[in-house]
């Protein structure tokens, strides 16, 4: 009697209720318990769903978006009824940008309290509030460095130069030539394991020619023996995309498009030697990922917490999102069962998650992420597959090293 319940009715019990729903998502869940009966009824936290796929011992309810603790009570017809907490995770925190920042121009880093968003007219968000910050014009890559400084690549008047906010006020001045008298049309900056800088980047002049730069003595130019490095060259002079990393041991990964054959193409140093011109167990230094791809924002590379390559990308014969994982560690993704499609995606990116596990994001008309938070290596557990984050136009994506996703408008905290 003190539990609230009649000795002589049958009163109903919740024993589970799964899988997680993230905050702000909405989900199917399955109640399971016992004495559910046709005709009961369910309050989910400021929610009544109908239950369907009703059994004695169980039932399905689609619920949310919601928050945080919520309340969930089964009543049967005979007024019996058992309550239990259920917990969403907290909600993605989504801030607008200051300014709608371009498609092809979407290029960004985070640390735990501002975002970078943007090349050319780029601008910060704050978890506190938007705020505009004059990171200066002509940055074609921002990002942070391992000491907390905006870190951009620059490109005017025909000088590539790589330079650091180095007394904090959002204002990046001076800093090192990298070429001089060339053009560019895209570059990558990252930092490498040791957190030296790095920037891939595409280079129109006279052809196409892949570069990367490293400041390997860390002394501020890229100047030194084997700072410079031509990746591959091409005949043609219009470019597409890319985007570095560097593997735990230090191996620059650099992936590229280019109008040349309308290929990607991924170059990576297997045996660390510093160029791209070599085969290593039997795989090339540089290969070709896909033939015919257009100009998109389906693009991203990294490395999983056990050091096996994943990239992502658009499938040119159909447009789906391609995520590709190296899951015999050969330093490609050429073997049987690497590459899964996920549907239709006019934009996709790839990063591993502070945890370790992949995060994956991919759409267009809106934006889903797969989420390994077990890191296991797949997307089969609970609340780590198709949760839809976005659903408003997506013209461009990035995952930020701290989890942030930027779209073209908006910025947020996968959840």
């Amino acid at each position: 009697m003190a539990q609230g319940s009649d000795i002589n009715l049958i009163t109903p019990t919740i024993s589970s209720i799964g899988p997680p729903v993230p905050g702000g998502a909405q989900a199917t869940v399955h109640v399971a318990g016992t004495f559910f009966e046709p005709g009961l009824s369910v309050v989910f936290g400021s929610q009544t769903p109908t239950p369907s796929n009703l059994t004695a011992t169980g039932f399905d309810v689609l619920v949310g978006p919601q928050t945080g603790e919520v309340t969930v009570t089964v009543t049967r017809l005979n007024g019996q009824s058992a309550s239990t907490i259920f917990e969403f995770g907290d909600a993605p925190s989504v801030q607008h940008s200051t300014t709608a920042v371009a498609g092809a121009a979407l290029d960004f880093d985070v640390s735990t309290s501002a975002l970078l968003v943007g090349r050319s007219g780029s601008h910060s968000v704050a978890t506190g509030g938007p705020f505009s910050a004059p990171i200066a014009a002509n940055n074609i890559a921002t990002t942070w460095d391992p000491l907390g400084r905006v870190a951009v690549a620059r490109f005017a008047s025909s000088v590539l130069s790589y330079a650091v906010d180095t007394n904090g006020d959002f204002v990046v001045d001076g800093g090192s030539t990298i070429e001089s008298g060339v053009g560019v049309a895209h570059a990558s900056l990252v930092f490498d394991p040791s957190g030296r800088p790095a920037i891939g980047y595409l280079k129109n002049t006279l052809g196409t020619q892949v570069m990367l730069a490293r400041d390997l003595t860390a002394d501020g130019d890229f100047v030194d023996a084997g700072e410079l490095v031509l990746v591959q060259s091409f005949g043609g002079t219009t470019v597409r995309r890319s985007e570095l990393a560097f593997d735990a041991a230090g191996r620059a990964a650099y992936l590229y498009q280019v109008a040349v054959g309308n290929t990607l193409r991924f170059a990576y140093d297997l045996n660390g030697d510093g160029d791209f011109a070599d085969t290593v167990g039997g795989t090339p230094e540089r290969i070709v990922i896909a033939s015919g791809s257009g100009d998109t924002d389906c693009f991203g590379v990294t490395f999983d917490s056990a050091g096996r390559l994943a990239l992502t990308y658009q499938n040119p014969a159909n447009g789906a999102a391609v995520l590709a994982r190296d899951g015999n560690g050969d330093g490609e993704v050429n073997d049987a069962g690497e590459r899964v499609e996920y549907g239709p995606a006019a934009v996709c990116d790839v990063e591993r998650t502070s945890a370790g596990g992949l995060l994956f994001v991919h759409g267009g008309t809106g934006l889903v992420q797969l989420r390994d938070r077990n890191n296991d290596g797949d997307f089969t557990d609970p609340a780590e597959s198709g949760t839809v984050v976005l659903s408003t136009p997506v013209t461009a994506v990035e995952i930020g090293s701290d989890e942030w996703v930027a779209s073209q408008t908006h910025a947020y905290l996968a959840p």
